[in-house]
């Protein structure tokens, strides 16, 4: 369980922002942490083996096993939490690049849902990590036309409304604090039962706080 904790948080840290309302929309800080303790055993049943393997190969030298493996995570692209949907926009850019925005978008969108489904605040940082190491090249080229950022990123709003997922939310989780001690009976992540109200105020926030950037944008 240790070596699981341990190749995701690398693959997070190493491969690869913006969970709190701040006044930047797309850049945040870098963080790092020491990963040399034992997991959660609340966490244990969170497996991430698949997006591993995927991420590992779309970083992959074997140039057929890239495009195999961005084909299969396009085609599954709600089967994969947002770190293999960071990665794969990407990866994907120079092939497609309105595409690989989309992708980035739906991602972020993604990991702010899960951050906030997340009772621990510390894990949300994960966004920014993501964002950091992601957010750059996608930015750099969205955000020289902004009726293109418009259409994109309120595509992936769509995007994300519609498709529900199939991956395990509690992935940033394992980015907290609480990943390395037993927390007990204390709860991690919001019940279920909260999940769909919380679900839509962050797509709902996501959404305003975009349009509040692009009125912005309109007034330079």
């Amino acid at each position: 369980m240790k070596k699981k904790m341990h190749l995701f948080v690398i693959l997070l840290v190493s491969l690869v922002s913006v969970f709190a309302q701040e006044e930047d929309f797309f850049m945040e800080e870098d963080y790092s942490m020491d990963v040399d303790y034992p997991l959660n055993p609340a966490y244990e049943d969170i497996n991430l083996d698949k997006e591993n393997e995927m991420i590992q190969n779309l970083y992959s030298e074997d140039k057929k096993l890239v495009d195999k493996s961005i084909k299969k995570a396009i085609k599954d692209l709600d089967e994969y939490n947002p770190c293999v949907l960071y990665v794969l926009s990407n990866v994907y850019f120079e092939k497609n690049k309105d595409k690989a925005a989309q992708i980035f978008y739906i991602g972020q969108l993604r990991a702010r849902i899960d951050a906030n489904l997340c009772e621990d605040i510390s894990a949300r940082e994960a966004v920014s990590v993501l964002n950091e190491e992601f957010g750059p090249l996608i930015n750099g080229y969205t955000l020289k036309d902004p009726r293109k950022l418009k259409k994109i990123v309120e595509s992936a709003i769509d995007y994300v409304k519609k498709h529900d997922v199939n991956y395990d939310r509690r992935w940033i989780n394992l980015y907290g604090m609480t990943a390395f001690y037993d927390t007990g009976d204390k709860p991690t992540t919001a019940p279920e039962e909260k999940w769909k109200e919380i679900t839509e105020s962050t797509i709902e926030n996501y959404d305003t706080t975009f349009h509040d950037y692009l009125k912005t944008m309109e007034k330079k």
